[in-house]
């Protein structure tokens, strides 16, 4: 449902104070999560009480409430997950934003009037995901941050409303894809607990910086040509932020919001105090455009640091006795948090007082500020302070009629809006009559609740008396009555099933003795040399003559089943061409998104990594949309895979480099200055990959696959997966269809992944 004015613009709420400063700043809906299952599980949670005052304050102001359900669940997790979102329906909840393709089916299943908005978790970036959001009962979908502008358009003429982020922070990686955080300390970012490995320092070609750290994205200038492509709602990233930067940041994209929904661009002088603006309450090195904008590779990435930059106020002329003399470019204020920084070092203040003379300004020097660092402000007292008075107050009003009638020998009555109440007759006055001019300012009297006075009329007999006590009370009831019925009016109709648990389905294919072999590589002769029951194929180049012939060797040389592992992310005219050519050939696919199951449905598929297979549930959702078999996702324990293969032909993958981000943006072209243009044809890493390496030294492999539009690239597990001897043994009493193998390189540390320990 898109806002008022023709588009939503929606803001995150990490906490109450947060999601007063959204509504107050012209929100037309916030984002929230409830007490488990949203993907910022570090944000305060909005409980059943809480989660209704949140709903409440919302519907009464005309804003929407969404509620964050977008993580994987565990199938012992499914009953939890449904009283959570039983009880944000009873709340009142507008619509809940999903991942899991489980937790979608329950959904549908036991609240079949919940509007269900696709999370950006689910990977949507092209049309055909689209589409298939649509057929899986999805209303909106929020797209990848990683479609450009012709993604969007597509999108947004599939039957769905398209959601698009247009400020915050960007993950590095593909959303709903990214497992670094989950491999390297068992985190998992589709559990809501990134612990943002992609921040840390690492070293690329001996060179050390924040290589994976991307900017914040700010759309605040193209917002035009995203209604243009069909972009119906406008998400602003922020639940781990505080209050004040929701009420900046919302405000801002409220006025861009308004004057292009009207066709005007926010005039220059006023756009560039509103940029600096957002850039002063927070940016990472300036901000991008975003891939919508066309941003890629050194245009994404800041490597210089990966927090807060802040905008430039001066210089220290020198520093002594506990003092500094600063060179203002701009004024300092008390309270103003700022940061002085040469070369590699920073120390960080806080502006307790500003003492102007003819030299400059002198302010109290902490320990370590000394000459010829440039100061930084990080945190700016007034704006901070201006932003906490936009939501102190009542902003968001109803102008409502009055009608008050006050009549000798009958019942006073009082009509806000549609409602009316009655109170006491009057009394024939002894010394102070009631008159119009005075009834009417206690009428008006309506503080700081959510109405304000528009026409009144008023019916006042001569001579009466009326003890004020008497007419707040009949206000106070009035008030009361209409906001029970705005919030009845805004409360959403549902229909509330009784849970259902998951019912194991019958295996309908004949299990083998043995699970299939299974042997995948990129290598079309280590392939034909293979004595596997079956070859995936993993390749490099998908450009389609590069493909068709390998395709067509393979498939003339083997006399086993061939299928092609494809990457995550492709476009939609990427997609359709493979596609077309699978289909021509004959060719077996592993779909690692939703778009591919659409555009390859009737063909022999297996649903892969990128459809993240975590529960039963989603195993048999997605055997439905035409999955034959299910590959597991690598952040299930072996018990949980076991559980699942009991429902639905499942395969593990047990050996092998396992991918841990798809990377849109190439962190070697950043490094070398390099955006978007030319990349179809950059040898930077001579095609082969480079590796990035933490701070303990491990190295992470970055390899990269074309298409023909360029590159995207894959970064790896540091340590190839191996479930070694014991895994082996245990393998031998479980169900699965087929096992899955890489060759190992020789030497080095192995991991065995989640198989043993699973992820938070």
């Amino acid at each position: 449902m898109t806002g008022l004015r023709g588009a939503e613009l929606l803001a995150p709420a990490g906490d109450f104070e947060a999601l007063k400063a959204a509504v107050q700043n012209g929100a037309d809906a916030v984002y929230l999560g409830g007490s488990a299952f949203g993907a910022r599980a570090q944000a305060a949670f909005f409980a059943e009480e809480a989660l209704k005052e949140a709903v409440a304050y919302c519907h009464l102001r005309g804003a929407r409430l969404y509620i964050t359900l977008n993580t994987l669940v565990k199938d012992a997790e499914f009953e939890a997950f449904y009283a959570i979102a039983r009880e944000a329906i009873l709340a009142g909840v507008d619509a809940a934003l999903v991942q899991d393709l489980g937790a979608i089916s329950l959904l549908r299943e036991s609240f079949p009037g919940l509007e269900l908005h696709a999370s950006t978790q689910m990977s949507i970036n092209n049309a055909s995901g689209a589409r298939m959001a649509a057929e899986l009962g999805l209303k909106r979908v929020v797209a990848a941050r990683e479609c450009s502008l012709d993604a969007l358009a597509g999108m947004a003429q599939s039957g769905v409303e398209v959601e698009a982020f247009c400020h915050g922070a960007l993950c590095a990686g593909f959303s709903g894809q990214c497992l670094l955080s989950s491999f390297i300390g068992g985190r998992s970012g589709n559990r809501g607990r990134c612990a943002q490995p992609c921040r840390h320092a690492l070293t690329l070609d001996g060179r050390a910086g924040y290589h994976l750290s991307t900017r914040d994205l700010c759309s605040f200038a193209s917002l035009s040509e995203l209604l243009s492509a069909g972009v119906s709602a406008f998400k602003i990233e922020g639940r781990l932020k505080r209050p004040e930067y929701v009420a900046i940041v919302t405000a801002a994209y409220r006025r861009a919001l308004d004057l292009a929904l009207e066709g005007r661009q926010t005039p220059e002088e006023e756009a560039l105090r509103t940029l600096s603006a957002l850039q002063g309450v927070f940016n990472r090195g300036g901000f991008t455009e975003g891939y919508a904008g066309g941003s890629r590779d050194a245009a994404i990435y800041f490597a210089e640091r990966p927090n807060h930059l802040g905008l430039p106020v001066g210089t220290v002329l020198r520093a002594e006795g506990g003092r500094a003399l600063i060179a203002e470019s701009a004024a300092l204020h008390p309270g103003d948090g700022l940061e002085a920084r040469i070369g590699s070092e920073s120390v960080g203040l806080t502006v307790e007082g500003v003492d102007r003379g003819p030299f400059g300004a002198w302010i109290r020097a902490p320990k370590g500020l000394r000459a010829k660092m440039s100061l930084h402000r990080t945190s700016d007292a007034l704006q901070l302070q201006a932003a906490r008075q936009s939501y102190a107050g009542e902003r968001r009003r109803h102008k409502i009629k009055i009608w008050f009638r006050c009549l000798a020998g009958e019942k006073t009555a009082l009509r806000l809006d549609e409602i009316e109440v009655f109170g006491e007759a009057p009394r024939e006055a002894v010394q102070h009559a009631l008159r119009e001019d005075q009834l009417r300012r206690q009428l008006e009297k309506l503080g700081d609740s959510i109405f304000e006075a528009g026409e009144v009329q008023i019916e006042l007999g001569e001579g009466l008396f009326l003890p004020l006590s008497a007419i707040n009370a009949l206000r106070r009831e009035a008030a009361a009555g209409l906001e029970a019925k705005i919030l009845a009016q805004a409360l959403p109709s549902q229909e509330l099933l009784p849970y259902s648990p998951t019912k194991p389905a019958q295996i309908k294919e004949t299990r083998p003795n043995a699970p299939l072999r299974v042997r995948r590589s990129g290598s079309i002769q280590e392939l034909l040399s293979s004595e596997a029951d079956e070859l995936e194929y993993a390749p490099v180049d998908y450009t389609l003559p590069s493909l068709r012939a390998a395709l067509l060797r393979l498939q003339g040389a083997v006399k086993g089943k061939v299928r092609l592992s494809l990457p995550p992310f492709l476009e939609e005219g990427e997609l359709q061409g493979i596609a077309a050519l699978l289909k021509e050939t004959g060719t077996a696919a592993v779909a690692n998104n939703l778009s591919q199951l659409y555009a390859l449905r009737g063909t022999d598929l297996t649903a892969g990594f990128g459809l993240n297979v975590f529960n039963t549930r989603t195993a048999l959702t997605l055997q439905g949309l035409g999955a034959a078999r299910l590959r597991l996702s690598p952040e299930c324990t072996l018990g949980m895979a076991a559980e699942i293969a009991k429902s639905v032909p499942a395969e593990l993958f047990i050996q092998g480099r396992l991918p841990a981000m798809v990377l849109r943006s190439c962190p070697l072209r950043a490094r070398e200055g390099l955006g978007g243009e030319g990349r179809e044809r950059c040898m930077l890493c001579k095609r082969e990959g480079f590796f990035l390496k933490d701070r303990k030294g491990a190295s992470l492999p970055l390899l990269p696959y074309f298409t023909q539009k360029g590159c995207t690239i894959v970064a790896h597990n540091p340590f190839p997966l191996d479930i070694g001897s014991n895994g082996r043994e245990r393998l031998k009493t479980m169900p699965f269809s087929a096992i899955i193998e890489e060759t190992l390189p020789e030497g080095g540390q192995r991991t065995r992944g989640h198989f043993f320990r699973g992820v938070e």
